[in-house]
């Protein structure tokens, strides 16, 4: 594994500790600029995700409604009600974005494939990026390293950009320093 990632996990805790885990969560308010830009107003109201360890789904109660929640897989995503009423589905969703801008609005269905997306990576993080928790798959997958632009303490970005190595997980793997 990439010495960078080994020390990150182990800052976290350790993979085989990790494994020991079924689900993650944590309470997030959405803010900022991307959902405005998307032509949502959205009023930053606190909601529960809840994300699987091992397989790449999320759940988050008080979806946009009390008595709505959202559940999420990469193939489908749904907004139901409380008592498992399907309020609205999508299959595919990531099909959806084809043809879209940074302008370009998004519907109820988008916004929640994005959560969904966005809130799994985020409480899954750095674990998922370990090849010895990539579900078995047919060819490889590539990784390359996070880009980041570091802000100054003046909140002007400053000229720094890390990127890191690619990772090549799957069948006959490699790694490239």
């Amino acid at each position: 594994m990439i010495e960078l990632l080994d020390l990150v996990l182990q800052a976290h805790g350790g993979i085989e500790r990790w494994k020991t885990f079924d689900t993650v969560r944590a309470t997030f308010v959405s803010s900022g600029g991307l959902l405005p830009l998307k032509g949502l107003d959205v009023t930053p109201v606190p909601s529960e995700g809840i994300a699987t360890t091992r397989e790449e789904s999320l759940r988050i109660d008080g979806y946009r409604r009390p008595d709505w929640r959202m559940r999420f897989t990469p193939e489908r995503v749904v907004i139901e009600s409380k008592n498992a009423e399907i309020v609205e589905e999508r299959t595919n969703p990531r099909a959806s974005f084809v043809g879209h801008t940074l302008t370009t609005a998004w519907d109820i269905m988008q916004v929640a494939y994005f959560n969904g997306y966005a809130r799994w990576t985020y409480l899954t993080a750095p674990f998922f990026m370990a090849p010895e928790s990539c579900p078995p798959c047919p060819g490889s997958m590539t990784i390359i390293g996070l880009n980041a632009l570091c802000a100054s303490t003046s909140g002007d970005r400053a000229g720094v950009s890390a990127r890191g190595p690619r990772l090549t997980v799957g069948a006959g793997s490699s790694r490239d320093s």
